[in-house]
């Protein structure tokens, strides 16, 4: 095996060099048809190999890395300029009118440039050239042996009947230690040449020492000497013209080929590794969403009971906030891996922007009273109310960025602005999160949007993953803006982001609003059968409890198998489906019921604790009326069997929908003192509660009908409302 391991590279190498082997003997046998023949055949083809070696230096520069091979290619151009200067005043080409003394003389001054040329670059391999420079010098070398010889400066090489002078023969072995030199400087540079291109060198050198032997015997410029001399002089430039292919094409080929391979094995790798993440983020998803459904659910159906105490109320409340918690912690670690695999995608919808920042501040208010902070947020009256905007991904950025500053805050407080303004055909809106808190050290400030960075000043207890300034910063540029972050040590900590959003109308918002709790079943309707199939317990017990709570008759599975069993006796009207299920799954009970021609038409939904919103195209295609996600919401669940069913609901009618702004004071204020609405709407930006109904008890004294329409908005702490209302009565005084 060793031996023919051997074999195959030398008899790969012997096929590459078998074009040049057969014109090499084709070269040499036509001597003996005509001499003149074959020496114009070797000059030309030395020629030739020498513009070709220069042409591949000059293209290729920085693969050779403008070292020794450049200079060699640039030595070599200039040498062959001489060389075809000989060729044409060789005796017989009656070309150039003169004696055999001139292609002589031009011979030894080609090789003499030459042997000093390789001297000189290959006991300096790591030098680096100018290719520009580099010509410069060897075109004036070449140009001062041309004159030289052309007036008559340059010895006598050969006399016609007597053959060589003692110079030319001196000058060849002088040559030939030059040479000898350059195979020395080799040796001792060896570690600064690839293995090949060495032995290529080598090669040259010994085979341009044997040419010169060969030159200092002959007599007759016709003679086997010169012909020898010659076939050196070929096989000692082709040597060059393999070194330099070797470095400067196949080389570079083989390492673009291996970097390519490494590319493809990389790329197979990642993708590998991107099926294995979300093989286990699928999985992770399933198994942490799913329990968190049962604990999020139950405590929204134990809240339905009446016979519920108020203690129990707040203990079902801590067990819900905190499922809530936790279930945000799992999203942060989804919803960045989800944005690295380029699998999130903006959900724009018409929202009530005011109305979204204003339940997000309701949110994070009693986090701040627990740590007896300030809590401001600022709307300016004239903000846009109804946009189009992807609200999951605001809300959520607003959440970060406000808990984040209430976490790093123990004294003063937390102030939120928003402003709106044109930018060209679009709507921009900025916002800024400013808090008094402990500030970002400057060396950490360019890295707060790292995933998992989690800053050295961070205070005892701020839990959290280190996600979610990186998925806020993600969240942002996906709304086609950007975050930036300004701190100071001690003082706080201002980030500020800016997105475009769309105009929407106030129909579309109407259409938006959410529904009041459903109780029951509207009478006079059918009696509803819908089929529950799940194989948790919990998750199957919470679905037919909330449906059975309202009046629909539930039945329920743990398999896909039983499913299909009990659909095919009871005929229900429609079944929720959860696709992850031992044995026969969601997928395969779908098809097995849709091969039942009294099923064929029943609407089937899916429920699925998967994470990534693109597994909804997914489920339809395979025949699915819809999905829902789990941990759901009631409403998720009675809104999508109102689409399917057309069901009518009866609602909690102390649950109402929110009133539209705009419509909470009933009519204009009237005209009230400028300085009383100045005090007034600065009291209602800080928040301050005191400040506010000392404002109002001024009011009253002016006008107190207005003072008690914006007292009842006060009592809700309604601020928004009421700087709207004291807006409009400003304008309303100014056109006047």
């Amino acid at each position: 095996m060793a031996e023919r391991a051997f074999q195959v590279p030398a008899m790969g190498w012997a096929m590459r060099q078998g074009p040049f082997l057969l014109a090499l003997a084709a070269v040499t046998a036509s001597s003996a048809y005509s001499y003149l023949l074959f020496h114009t055949l070797a000059e030309l083809f030395s020629i030739v190999v020498a513009f070709a070696v220069f042409a591949i230096v000059a293209n290729a520069v920085l693969p050779l890395d403008r070292g020794h091979l450049v200079a060699l290619g640039v030595a070599l151009a200039s040498v062959a300029v001489l060389d075809l200067v000989h060729t044409i005043a060789y005796r017989g080409m009656n070309i150039l009118v003169a004696d055999a003394d001139l292609p002589t003389q031009l011979w030894i001054a080609a090789r003499g440039l030459q042997a000093v040329a390789m001297l000189a670059i290959l006991a300096h391999p790591t030098r680096r050239y100018s290719l520009g420079r580099l010509g410069a010098v060897f075109a004036g070398a070449t140009a001062a042996l041309l004159g030289a010889i052309a007036v008559g400066l340059f010895p006598a090489c050969f006399v016609e009947g007597q053959g060589l002078t003692g110079f030319k023969i001196g000058a060849e072995y002088a040559i030939c230690a030059v040479l000898a030199l350059g195979i020395v400087a080799l040796f001792r540079n060896r570690p600064h040449f690839e293995p090949q291109v060495w032995r290529y060198l080598v090669l040259a050198l010994a085979a341009m020492m044997v040419a010169e032997l060969a030159f200092t015997l002959y007599i007759d410029v016709y003679g086997l000497s010169n012909l020898i001399g010659h076939v050196a002089k070929i096989l000692a430039y082709y040597a060059v013209y393999l070194a330099i292919v070797e470095k400067g094409v196949r080389m570079p080929q083989m390492l673009l080929a291996r970097a390519l391979a490494g590319e493809r094995d990389a790329r197979f790798a990642a993708e590998a590794a991107n099926r294995a993440k979300s093989a286990f983020l699928a999985n992770m998803s399933h198994e942490l969403r799913t329990p968190l459904n049962a604990i999020i659910g139950f405590c929204a159906l134990m809240e339905r009971d009446p016979a519920a105490t108020e203690p129990q109320r707040r203990h079902l409340d801590i067990i819900a906030r905190s499922g809530e918690h936790l279930l945000s912690l799992i999203n942060d670690v989804l919803d960045m891996s989800k944005v690295e695999a380029g699998r999130m995608t903006l959900e724009p919808e018409a929202v009530d922007l005011p109305r979204l920042v204003e339940d997000v501040g309701h949110i994070m208010e009693g986090r701040a009273e627990a740590k007896n902070l300030r809590f401001c947020i600022d709307l300016p009256a004239d903000l846009v109310r109804c946009v189009r905007v992807d609200p999951g991904k605001l809300r959520q950025v607003l959440i970060n960025l406000i808990g984040n500053a209430i976490k790093f805050t123990e004294e003063g407080g937390v102030s939120v602005r928003l402003r709106h303004h044109a930018d060209g055909g679009r709507l921009r809106l900025s916002c800024e999160v400013e808090d008094s808190g402990v500030g970002i050290p400057g060396q950490e400030l360019g890295h707060v949007f790292e995933p998992f960075y989690q800053g050295a000043g961070r205070p005892t207890g701020a839990a959290g993953t280190g996600l979610g300034l990186a998925i806020t910063r993600e969240y942002v540029r996906m709304m086609g803006g950007d975050i930036r972050v300004a701190s100071q040590l001690d003082k706080g900590t201002l980030f500020s982001f800016e997105i475009t959003v769309e105009p929407a109308g106030e129909d579309e918002i109407a259409a938006a609003r959410p529904k009041p709790r459903v109780m029951a079943l509207e009478p006079g309707q059918p009696a509803f059968r819908v089929l529950v199939v799940d194989d948790s317990d919990a998750n199957r017990l919470l679905l037919k409890s909330l449906l059975a709570t309202v009046g629909f008759q539930v039945r329920d599975a743990a398999d896909g198998q039983t499913a299909v069993d009990i659909a095919r006796a009871w005929r229900p009207d429609l079944t929720w489906m959860d696709l992850r299920m031992p044995g026969v799954d969601g997928w395969d009970a779908l098809r097995r019921m849709r091969a039942v021609p009294e099923l064929a038409e029943m609407p089937v939904l899916a429920l699925t604790a998967s994470a990534f919103t693109d597994d909804n195209a997914r489920v339809l295609a395979a025949g699915f009326a819809e999905m829902v996600r789990k941990p759901f919401r009631e409403a998720d669940i009675f809104e999508a069997m109102e689409r399917h069913l057309h069901v009518r609901y009866l609602y909690d009618q102390d649950a109402r929908p929110p009133e539209p702004a705009g419509e909470d004071v009933g009519g204009p204020l009237g005209p009230l003192p400028a300085d009383l609405v100045r005090d007034l709407d600065q009291a209602l930006i800080l928040g301050d509660v005191a400040a506010v109904d000392a404002q109002l008890a001024r009011l009253h004294a002016v006008n107190g009908e207005a003072a008690g329409r914006l007292g009842r908005l006060a009592r809700d702490f309604r601020y928004r409302a009421m700087r709207a209302a004291l807006a409009a009565g400003a304008r309303e005084e100014d056109t006047r």
